[in-house]
């Protein structure tokens, strides 16, 4: 037989909802329903999290090879620049060469210049040796011509007493 269902009367008693959240009565439902929401919740965000860190990390590696190529591209112009700088040190080595051939040339001319100045003093020095020589045989045709004047004069003389007598 069946039972009779029996409804219990209910009291008139007033229930008085709890004014603070911690005090409310939870069912068990509601509390698996929560549970469930949050963990889906929970999921929504972690897929989310991993759908953004993927994107991130797609991001970080375009950016490592776009870095990549702005470092090749740096390390190109550091080989460009280090050739640059070779190329500044030889032609800076062959400047030092032609400055010191300068340096050979400009020593030599002051050998020449030197050596121009002492035969310039020597000419000077055997100048005035010929001036003295000079003036001494200068000295010397004038006795001369005066010792031939006397001789003429004096064979003149001879010749017109010879003459003359």
């Amino acid at each position: 037989m069946a039972k009779k269902k029996t409804f219990k009367k209910t009291t008139n008693v007033k229930r008085i909802l709890p004014k603070k959240s911690p005090d409310i009565p939870v069912t068990k439902k509601y509390w698996d329903e929560l549970r469930a929401e949050l963990k889906s919740d929970a999921t929504s965000i972690n897929l989310r999290l991993s759908s953004v860190d993927a994107k991130v990390d797609a991001l970080h590696m375009e950016m490592n090879s776009k870095f990549e190529k702005v470092n090749s591209r740096f390390e190109e112009m550091n080989s460009k620049f280090q050739e640059v700088n070779s190329r500044f040190g030889e032609i800076n080595s062959k400047f030092e060469k032609v400055n010191s051939r300068f340096e050979e040339v400009n020593s030599n001319f002051e050998k020449i210049l030197a050596v121009t100045h002492r035969t310039n003093a020597l000419v000077e020095a055997q100048e005035d040796r010929n001036r003295y020589v000079l003036d001494g045989y200068t000295q010397l045709f004038q006795r001369q011509e005066i010792l031939e004047e006397k001789m003429d004069r004096g064979f003149l003389e001879i010749k017109k007493l010879i003459q003359g007598h």
